[in-house]
């Protein structure tokens, strides 16, 4: 009977230890799902800050959303919203899964708030947005309140005139402007903490008892063409929604022309609201309007001035009815300068050989039409008035020395440089012209070289092999030029001249 019941104990003992070890397992189970949940709903929270900070930047800027696209958990709930700007881009807030309202508008049922901190934005009476925390102003250690948004840096002074021939002291240096920073919130041992200086480190607010990402925002939604952000801290933002709307020109916006000149610069505007009006406006020192408009383009043509100077300038506004924007077209004389030697030499082989000139404007360049067997170029687009260079190709070299001029043209073909390209041959040549009807020996000059392989061109279409140094002409008197080729030619001299009339040493 003792073993029976014994037995019997010990079985209610391993039923209530299971009992005890399955609760304790859900328990622990329980609290890793909370601390999941919590360790999302900061992660929300603090994108949430940072993603305010973004919006009041965007707000500073003039700047608007094009386009706002939902942000889904693993079910497929929207818990957020990513707003992409025109110029800041993306930025993503969440409002988590309690209900708060959708970019659509529709109000769901709030669900159940914690002591979450209420971190907020607000101008202050000097024109600067600060932190606000709970609805006070967010202040440092040293009792200074929080920067939000960056404020820029103030100017310079300017410096004291010098005495006559003494040079003026420099003015002071200009301030630099304060980025805003961004506070980060977190829970640790059962506590709010936030940080918003890593020097400072964290600061203790209170007691953690809950905490829901919609804390933040407590409703998102659309009215009309602005997107309406209500924060749990009572305050409210309106963004702009608006449409895309821009200008291209085929010029860019720095136009290089010549003084007097008139320009026709083509434009296209970018506009999602399907139409557009454009004005453009001048400097007094030229004339401009708009022409051949149809639809989105157009031209705009400018009549400029008889000097160009950092003044001739065209405004160009643009407005599709709900947004405006402004440009404005500078004009730059055209230049084209040598900034290196234009005679250029590429030995026999051939090869790469570069020409530098300093430009601000497009420029080809033009070899000539019997040189281009031998020499091809890259084309040169160039905008800024900088060194810039065009690469030639030269082919290699198998007979004797050759050359050519090569140029670089502006547009406008106004402006041209000329360069020499000289290459080297395998081959040695030299000439000398005379009108005697019989070439006389003794005047034949002496030549220091490979002359076994020598060969003489007498210019009346005899040619003999090296040896012969007279020669007979039967045409007359005529002029003729004698030609004497070899491999290699290092010395030529001549004992008197005589009857010559040129000597061409180009080619040796």
């Amino acid at each position: 009977m003792k073993k029976i019941i014994f037995a019997i104990s010990l079985a209610f003992f391993a039923a209530v230890s299971c009992s005890k070890i399955n609760e304790l397992d859900s328990r622990v189970k329980n609290l890793e799902n909370r601390m999941n949940d919590v360790e999302q709903a900061l992660l929300m929270i603090n994108s949430n800050i940072s993603g305010l900070q973004d919006i009041v930047n965007a707000i500073n800027a003039n700047d608007f959303i094009k386009e706002i696209k939902d942000i889904k958990d693993a079910s497929g709930s929207v818990i957020g919203y990513e707003l992409v700007f025109t110029k800041k881009g993306s930025v993503k807030i969440y409002h988590g899964q309690d209900g708060a309202t959708g970019a659509t508008g529709a109000t769901g049922a709030q669900g159940p708030k914690g002591d979450t901190p209420k971190i907020g934005i607000a101008q202050y009476s000097d024109g600067l947005y600060y932190w606000t925390l709970d609805g006070a102003w967010l202040k440092s250690s040293d009792g200074k309140m929080v920067l939000a948004v960056g404020r820029d840096g103030k100017d310079g002074e300017d410096g004291k005139d010098g005495e006559d021939g003494a040079t003026g002291t420099p003015g002071a240096p200009g301030t630099d402007g304060k980025d805003g920073v961004t506070p980060r919130l977190k829970i640790e041992q059962g506590s709010w903490w936030i940080m918003y200086d890593e020097q400072q480190g964290w600061t203790q607010l209170g007691v953690a008892t809950q905490v829901t990402s919609s804390d933040f925002f407590t409703s998102i939604q659309q009215d009309g063409d602005e997107l309406v952000l209500n924060l749990a801290d009572g305050t409210s933002y309106r963004v702009p929604i608006g449409s895309s709307l821009s200008i291209a020109y085929n010029t860019g916006k720095n136009v290089i022309t010549k003084p007097g000149a008139t320009c026709t610069v083509h434009y296209v505007i970018n506009a999602s609201a399907g139409s557009a009006d454009i004005e453009v406006l001048g400097s007094g020192d030229l004339k401009v309007k708009i022409a051949n408009q149809q639809g989105l383009e157009g031209d705009i043509e400018v009549v400029l001035g008889s000097e160009l100077s950092d003044y001739s300038k065209v405004v160009v506004i643009v407005t599709d009815g709900h947004r405006i924007i402004t440009d404005r077209l500078t004009f730059e004389e055209e230049g084209l300068e040598v900034s290196d030697n234009t005679n250029k030499t590429m030995e026999a082989a051939g090869g790469s050989l570069e020409l530098e000139f300093l430009t601000n404007t497009d420029a080809s360049v033009i070899v000539p039409e019997d040189a281009q067997s031998w020499i091809s170029a890259s084309e040169v687009v160039t905008k800024a008035l900088v060194p810039h260079a065009a690469t030639l190709t030269i082919s290699q070299n198998n007979g004797v020395a050759r050359s050519a001029v090569v140029s670089i043209k502006s547009k406008s073909g106004l402006l041209r440089l000329d360069y020499t390209i000289y290459q080297e041959g395998v081959i040695s040549q030299f000439s000398f012209t005379h009108g005697l009807t019989s070439f006389p020996g003794s005047n034949f000059p002496t030549v220091e070289g490979t002359q076994s392989e020598g060969k003489v061109d007498w210019g009346d279409a005899v040619a003999t092999a090296w040896g012969t140094y007279a020669h007979d002409y039967t045409d007359g008197g005529k002029s003729h030029t004698v030609t004497v080729t070899m491999p290699t030619i290092t010395q030529v001299s001549f004992a008197t001249l005589d009857g010559i009339t040129a000597i061409d040493l180009s080619k040796m």
